[in-house]
């Protein structure tokens, strides 16, 4: 009697091991088929112009200043006064607007393509609702989060933003110069490591996509997939992740150790990736949130560089500006005017290419999940007309630069030219109230806010 017991006993935990390791398996099947599915729709989203931004971006970032530097160190540019320092200044003006809307239209690209996916991980939760995988679909849309930034953010951006720079300002000012660059060298350091995965995110996605074509390579293309949970799933990273921030590691080293030429372009590979980053992962839910934004930032630049000095006796925007070293803006060396003149270097602060750039690239959303007429309309009208505005307010701004030989508020010419382009465009299409209106319907899903009024629809 007692040996029947035992015996059963035993059966009944062989079972439950059998029907524990079966259900494993079946979940690792289904994440397996959600996980590639996904994977197909990231590599999809890799279109030809996204390649022809990178390799322009790796040209200006890298290639482009290291020759115009080493063929003026090697008396190959001769100093004409007049003619070149006219060339100086093109060259680097040519050099800052290639960077600014590499950048923007890269860091665009990706978030429409995060917001694609959103929405089919979105439609994959509707249909998928109480089936076996539906956990699966669940974590696939967590990994696609993004920060909405909402009306009352809009408001509160600009104090926020002049308390920070305020606060730099008074750290550079009466704190130790070591002090201030350790404890912003340690942010940097931490901040470009996790930045690195989004700029180099859709070139992982087609390598992901072309290991898992193989059967050879096929595990090394899904432990780039593959979720790492880290102190008892409080914090998880992807194989994707890890990746990137290996790649970025030496980078990080040789920036710490170099100088000169070598730091500014290290220095200008973290400011794009954070640049990149700060498009992807925050996203402006409607397009009235990003007219407050824009306008509560207009108004927040133009006072830090023109008023400022008039309050705390210093341009505050420029002093923070030069009192840090990192890779919170774009660098880049000048040529120099005599053989005998020290380089000049020019500056362009990261927040003229991500606030701009939160705002093309909801115009690209706009513009995939809107169409009144896409018979007769561009592919991309309003991305196209507001990214040629950027691009053209850059110039303005490069323009004013040169002319008046001091620092400009960018924002000043970059959000006119922003807000005003897609207006017009949408006034041409007589799509006015839609645009005014729209709101991405599952920005609630992002943040708290209240939804308010959404034409979406109208024509």
């Amino acid at each position: 009697m007692a040996g029947s017991r035992a015996s059963n006993l035993k059966q009944t935990r062989e079972k439950r091991q059998r029907a524990v390791a079966s259900a494993s398996a079946a979940a690792a099947v289904r994440w397996e088929s959600i996980d590639a599915a996904l994977c197909e729709q990231r590599a999809t989203a890799v279109t030809r112009s996204l390649i022809w931004a990178y390799l322009i971006l790796a040209v200006v970032l890298v290639v482009f200043p290291a020759l115009y530097t080493h063929a003026e160190d090697s008396g190959l540019l001769s100093s004409a006064p007049r003619l070149f320092a006219m060339a100086a200044t093109a060259i680097t003006l040519v050099n800052m607007l290639l960077v600014s809307t590499s950048v923007v239209f890269i860091g665009a690209r990706v978030s429409a393509a995060r917001d694609r996916l959103r929405r089919w991980a979105l439609e994959q939760s509707r249909t998928r609702a109480g089936a076996d995988d539906s956990e699966s679909v669940a974590a696939a849309l967590a990994a696609l989060e993004r920060e909405v930034i909402g009306r009352g953010d809009a408001l509160r951006f600009p104090l926020v933003a002049s308390l920070g720079l305020i606060a730099l300002f008074m750290a550079i000012r009466y704190l130790p110069q070591n002090v201030v660059q350790l404890l912003i060298g340690m942010y940097v350091a931490l901040a470009s490591l996790v930045s690195m995965t989004s700029i180099l995110s859709p070139l992982l996605d087609l390598l992901e996509h072309r290991l898992r074509q193989s059967p050879r390579t096929k595990p090394l293309g899904m432990l780039m997939a593959r979720r790492f949970g880290l102190f008892r799933d409080t914090l998880s990273v992807h194989g994707r992740d890890v990746l990137g921030m290996v790649l970025a590691l030496p980078l990080l080293y040789w920036y710490r150790q170099s100088s000169g030429l070598g730091a500014a372009i290290l220095n200008n590979i973290f400011a794009a990736s954070l640049g990149v980053a700060g498009i992807d992962l925050l996203a402006i839910g409607d397009f009235q949130t990003a007219v407050v934004l824009l306008v509560g930032l207009f108004l927040y630049d133009i006072f830090w560089v023109f008023g400022s000095e008039a309050v705390f006796g210093d341009n505050v925007m420029v002093s923070v500006a030069r009192g840090i070293d990192g890779p919170f803006k774009f660098v880049f060396y000048r040529l120099r005017a005599r053989p005998d003149a020290a380089r000049d270097m020019s500056m362009l602060g990261l927040g003229d290419l991500v606030i701009p750039g939160l705002f093309v690239a909801l115009m690209l959303r706009f513009d995939h999940r809107h169409l009144a007429k896409p018979s007769l309309a561009p592919k991309h009208p309003y991305f196209s007309a507001t990214y040629m505005a950027y691009a053209l307010g850059m110039v303005t701004t490069f323009v004013a630069m040169a002319v008046s030989k001091a620092a400009q508020p960018a924002l000043l010419y970059l959000v006119p030219f922003c807000l005003v382009a897609p207006l017009m465009r949408a006034w041409r299409l007589g799509e006015l109230r839609s645009l005014w209106y729209y709101r991405e319907h599952d920005a609630e899903l992002d943040s708290h806010r209240e939804p308010h009024q959404s034409s979406c629809n109208d024509t």
